[in-house]
């Protein structure tokens, strides 16, 4: 999900190192504005937490139930933003387009 959001926000110009950033970002971006639903921030955000707790705390268990709810959520998550950002990439590649015809044009 991490890398997905990454990948909207570099279309927009931006890239963040911090996975707090990349969240934070998409939230004020993405959530806020209501271009995707308060659910996907509930999902990344969960998924953080877990990523933190597996990187942070010494011991950590994960049910078998909590991964395959993460694998769900991620697809679910993935299957949302992928055509946004295929829309997003599409109106980029117009745009270069339309700004080397004029350039050839001059």
């Amino acid at each position: 999900m991490f890398h997905t959001i990454r990948a909207l926000l570099i279309l927009d110009g931006m890239d963040f190192k911090k996975h707090s950033a990349v969240i934070a970002n998409f939230r004020k971006d993405y959530i806020k504005t209501g271009v995707f639903d308060s659910t996907y921030s509930s999902m990344i955000g969960d998924a953080s937490r877990l990523r933190e707790k597996s990187d942070y705390d010494d011991f950590i268990q994960i049910s078998q139930e909590e991964a395959k709810s993460q694998i769900d959520n991620a697809v679910v998550f993935y299957n949302t933003i992928q055509p946004f950002i295929m829309q997003k990439t599409e109106q980029r590649e117009l745009t270069t387009d339309q700004s080397n015809e004029e350039e050839l044009e001059r």
